[in-house]
């Protein structure tokens, strides 16, 4: 019994390393469109305006634009869920101490579309002012094809 356990333990060693040594050998090629094709780098814009500090008026007026990506060979994709984030900035007088107190209100919606819905546009247009930040973050844009999507870099607009 004993030398029946240990013939059929020492088969399994030999077949068993035979096994991985075989599957070792195995090296299949990449694929040659995975070979071919380069990764993509972007660049992302509101509108054709790309991130910086800009006028209040300037930046009301390209809000209703969406936003786009293009990649380095000038390749434009279609912008399909970005997070927009508003934060305004005012002063108060703090009631402990009597002194102006820097204030910031951050307010920030998803969107699954390349620009921003109507009630949005009438809400920040009318709030723009000197100081206020605009942030366009976690943009996701897919190819003509709609099969393969892509991270694109976030926006940060400064309203002067």
């Amino acid at each position: 019994m004993k030398i029946a356990r240990d013939i059929f333990i020492l088969s399994v060693f030999i077949l068993g390393a035979g096994v991985v040594h075989a599957q070792r050998k195995k090296k299949f090629p990449p694929s040659q469109a995975a070979q071919k094709k380069p990764i993509p780098f972007f660049k992302t814009y509101l509108g054709d305006l790309p991130p910086g500090i800009y006028h209040g008026d300037t930046l009301e007026r390209i809000l209703g634009y969406g936003l786009t990506a293009k990649d380095q060979f000038g390749k434009f994709y279609r912008v399909i869920y970005f997070e927009f984030g508003f934060q305004s900035s005012d002063t108060t007088l703090n009631d402990s101490t009597g002194m102006p107190q820097l204030v910031n209100d951050y307010v920030s919606y998803v969107f699954y579309a390349p620009r921003l819905d109507t009630l949005w546009l009438n809400r920040i247009a009318g709030e723009i002012s000197s100081g206020d930040t605009l942030f366009f973050d976690h943009v996701i844009a897919e190819d003509t094809l709609h099969r393969i999507k892509y991270k694109v870099p976030s926006l940060k607009f400064g309203v002067r």
